[in-house]
Parts: C-alpha cells; structure tokens; sequence
C-alpha cells in the first residue's frame, strides 16, 4: 500500500545525472530515509524529516506526496487532502510550464524572422537552464500520475470509493499515455481493491489479472505476491457461504506471518481480519475465535497508541465497541463510541463518524429488547441470535461501501 517516489527514478537520475550535487543527494537521502521510517511505523520521524526538509521543484513534490501517505495513516485525513492537493497543483503546474516552453522554443524561428532577438535570447537561456537541471517532459508528466495515485489511495482510505477510482485512473491513463517508467502496479492494486468495495466483479478481477501478469513479468517494484493475497481475501470477505470466506481468513493469516511487511499494510490486514472474526461470531459460537479477536484488536490499539495514528485509534475503538455490544455492556459501548466520535470529530473523519452513528443507531435502536433479556443466563451464541435477527453486524460491517456522508 505504497504511495512513494518511484526507486527507478531514483537510480536512474543517479546513473544518467553524474554531476547531481552532494546537496542534492542528501536531500533525496533524507526522503528515502522518510520512506524507511513510514514502513517501519515512525509516522513521527518520518515527517519531522519531511517538514524540516529544503527541496527542489522534483524533490518538493515527491515530499508533499510522502507527506499525504503520513497523514493518511495518522488519519489526518483534512491535512492528507491538502498535501495531496498541493502536489496535484505543482505537479500540474511544472507541466503547463515545461508544455508552454515547449511551444515558445517552436516559436523561435519566427521570432528570429521578425527580429525579435532579445526574445529569442530569453528563450534559449531558459531552455539552456532547464535543460541543465535534468527537467524533461516525460518526468513532469511522472510527477502528475504520481499526485493522482496519491489522492486515489487517500480517497479509498476515506471510503470515497467512486472518487478513488476516478482518480486512479486518470494516473492510470497519464501512464499509459507516455508510456512512464513508474511502477503501475501500485495504482492496479488500489484499483482492484476499489473494484472489489463497489463490488464491481468484472473490473476487479480484469484489473486483478493485468497486475498479476505484471508481477509474473517482474514489472513490479513497490508491490509483491502479498497485495494479490490481500485483494483475494477481501474478495472472498464478500462471499455468500462461511465455506468461501474461509479462504479470506486463510489470506490473512498468511499476510500477517510475512516477514517485513510495511507498517500500513499490515495495519489494514489485522483491522480487516478481525472484522471477519467478528462477523463469524454471527454464525459461529467459538471462544477461540472470540479471542483471537480480542487479541488482535489489543494488538492494534497498542500500535496506534505506539506510533500516533488516529486513524487506528478510531478504528481499534469502533472494534472495541462491537466487542462491548456482542457482550451486552451497552454502557461501556457507548463510552467508546462516544471516545472515538470525539477523535473522528476533531480530525475531521467523516467516514469513521458514519460507522459510529450507524453503531449508536443500532444501540438505540434495539436497547429495549436487549435489555428485556439481559438478565438471562445466555450462551454467548444465545446473545448473538438476538442481534443477528436484526442484522447488526450486516449494517455495521457493511458501512465501509458507503462512500459519503
């Protein structure tokens, strides 16, 4: 679930440009650093480096596409979406420039005829200057697709599902279009996963099937084996029969074992995982599936406190509350709602706040009945039967294909 720079571009501006700055290369050290910090979850380093940072035109906008991933993950969602529009606006404002100076150096020749000389001058120092910095079309063009990708994984991980793929596929297209180095791979993954929420079968799996083409090639540099996994088991989360969700429980166990997985992704694995756990309880009454959920929502609680994430602090919260509803400790439900609400609030997560009034909703909703029973000695499957008929987890669960408030 990478939004970063391109490590192509990288070793390639390295190899063709010898005389790059020693200035130069600690700035983009200094950005790889960042990035190293984002995968091992110092979303705090990570952006003390990014806002300490002095850049160039091509390092800025690698910076504010950075800074947007931190964000995100943090879930500041409000600050994620400036930095994600600023890299959108540079990004296409270095291109509008490059084109414009593009179609004044074809305007020489007729300057020249009108003895227009100074003009001509202008134009060819800039060039001159240009040229010298290493900027080329194509690059201008790699900046742009790159400021898309960002929005549309930002967008996906708001729940605005149609504008991820909007998005995605405008850099897509940018792509495609010039023929870019950059690694797509990224961008189909994100797809897929949009596909898959909107539960638009046919796109995801032809959108799935040309990043798997692309993995078996070697054409990948920012994505592996473990994104397909994870786009099969939220495929198979959406299946009918428990028979075919268990293939998205056996995909989760094996994403969460792989060794060095990236800070975001295995956050989105266990908090996915762990909604499956939950919605099994609907059918199924199983302590140890009761407490390996238990145990992951501890799991995940302990990183957001760890690494400052929001966003995880939220959802570990709403996690926190279905586990209060399931053992009918409405109060204590409330009171994490209530928590989490207030946080969502603040940082302005609209997608999170829609979950938590559906959840208070339900809560409401159903307090008298539950409360005629509460005082019976029921089995835990018991006590799920009486939710399951109004179809709690259904509602709760499903709140992430809503894409807007």
């Amino acid at each position: 679930m990478n939004v970063f720079f391109s490590k192509n571009r990288f070793f390639s501006l390295a190899g063709e440009q010898c005389y790059i700055s020693m200035g130069l290369l600690t700035i983009m050290n200094a950005l790889a650093q960042a990035k190293e910090f984002v995968d091992k979850g110092m979303l705090n380093e990570a952006l003390a480096i990014i806002e300490e940072g002095r850049f160039d035109e091509d390092e800025e906008i690698e910076a504010w596409i950075l800074k947007t991933k931190i964000k995100m993950i943090k879930g500041e969602f409000e600050e994620a979406l400036e930095a994600a529009e600023k890299s959108v606006e540079l990004s296409e404002a270095r291109r509008d420039y490059i084109i414009n100076l593009k179609d004044r150096i074809l305007q020489l020749g007729d300057l020249w005829k009108q003895g227009k000389f100074k003009e001509c001058y202008e134009i060819m120092m800039l060039t001159k200057e240009k040229i010298r910095e290493g900027v080329d079309f194509d690059v201008t063009q790699e900046a742009v697709a790159k400021s898309y990708e960002t929005m549309g994984v930002l967008n996906y991980n708001q729940g605005l599902f149609d504008d991820a793929v909007s998005n995605l596929n405008k850099s897509l297209d940018i792509v495609r279009r010039y023929g870019l180095k950059v690694d797509t791979c990224n961008i189909l993954f994100y797809l897929a996963l949009s596909y898959v929420e909107q539960e638009n079968t046919a796109r995801a799996h032809e959108t799935k099937a040309v990043l798997e083409e692309m993995l078996s090639n070697h054409d990948c540099t920012e994505v592996s084996s473990v994104n397909l996994k994870l786009i099969e088991a939220m495929e198979a989360r959406r299946k009918p029969t428990w028979k075919e969700k268990a293939k998205a429980e056996e995909r989760f166990e094996e994403i969460i074992a792989e060794e060095k997985l990236p800070f975001d992704l295995h956050v989105f694995t266990l908090t996915q995982y762990c909604d499956l756990l939950l919605e099994q309880l609907r059918s199924v009454d199983n302590d140890e599936i009761f407490r390996k959920a238990k145990e992951i929502t501890k799991e995940i609680y302990d990183m957001a406190e760890a690494k400052g994430s929001f966003n995880l602090l939220v959802n570990v919260l709403i996690l926190k509350a279905k586990f209060a509803i399931l053992e009918l400790d409405l109060e204590k439900a409330y009171s994490l709602l209530d928590q989490a609400d207030e946080i969502a609030r603040k940082k302005k997560m609209a997608y999170h706040r829609l979950q938590i009034e559906n959840l208070r909703s339900i809560i409401t909703n159903e307090l008298e009945e539950v409360e005629k029973k509460i005082r019976q000695n029921l089995t835990l499957k018991e006590r799920l039967d009486l939710l399951t008929f109004h179809d709690f987890f259904d509602l709760a669960i499903n709140t992430r294909k809503k894409e807007k408030n």
